[in-house]
């Protein structure tokens, strides 16, 4: 019995049930399966019924050393983290005896492509003090990904120049970028791979400073999931 290690939250699946006969007679045999609590029956190989939550496949008739194979496709549930338990087993159709059983299990994965993570320096600040913002960003896959976008929001009372933007683009029509808008980088990461941005922003101070207490938040979002938020407090001078 197969099936895939991991799978996205909410994504469809299959389980490939793989049985033979290993003996010198020809015995009618039943294959069940019961459909993994959590899951949802999308459908079965040819033959394969449902009832009661339970999918049989009745009469198989192989003979000596002769193997065959059903399969079975389901729904994963749409939490990430679960652990889905599967087993089936191949029964004698008069005795109901067992002849053997598969089990098999899979992890429901995030729908997150990539991991994302961002931190700020200092932490509290003062007004007019620069803060620098650290965005990490991996992936965690086997496959590559490509073609997408990281962005980082300004943070409130803060402003960034070009200088200060680590390459970044902004969405705003001019610099420096402003509390509202966003840096972004293009990028692409190889499985595995991982790669860091940092942008500095200038906090403002005179009688447009922030009250001390305020909260200057950047989250950092990109095109294909993930998404993280540093924080920094504002102390007196």
């Amino acid at each position: 019995m197969t099936a895939p290690e991991q799978v996205a939250a909410g994504g469809t699946y299959t389980y490939t049930l793989t049985y033979g006969n290993a003996g010198s007679g020809t015995d009618a045999t039943d294959l069940t399966m019961a459909v993994p609590v959590g899951t949802t029956f999308v459908s079965a190989s040819s033959g394969g019924t449902l009832s009661g939550g339970v999918v049989t496949w009745k009469a198989i008739s192989l003979t000596a050393g002769q193997a065959s194979s059903q399969q079975l496709t389901v729904k994963a549930p749409k939490s990430a983290g679960a652990v889905i338990s599967a087993a089936a087993n191949l029964i004698n159709a008069t005795t109901l005896a067992s002849y053997t059983r598969g089990t098999a299990d899979t992890v429901i994965a995030s729908t997150n492509a990539l991991d994302v993570g961002v931190s700020a320096t200092p932490d509290p600040a003062v007004a007019g003090e620069t803060v620098t913002y650290s965005i990490h960003v991996s992936n965690p896959t086997t496959s590559y990904t490509g073609g997408f976008y990281v962005y980082a929001s300004v943070p409130n009372y803060t402003t960034v120049t070009q200088a200060q933007a680590g390459d970044a683009s902004c969405t705003g029509p001019t610099w420096p970028c402003t509390a509202g808008e966003e840096l972004y980088w293009a990028t692409s990461l190889e499985g595995g791979a991982s790669e860091t941005w940092q942008f500095s922003a200038q906090v403002a101070s005179g009688t447009v400073a922030p009250p001390v207490g305020s909260l200057l938040a950047t989250t950092v979002t990109t095109g294909i999931g993930g998404s993280a938020v540093a924080v920094v407090s504002i102390k007196p001078k």
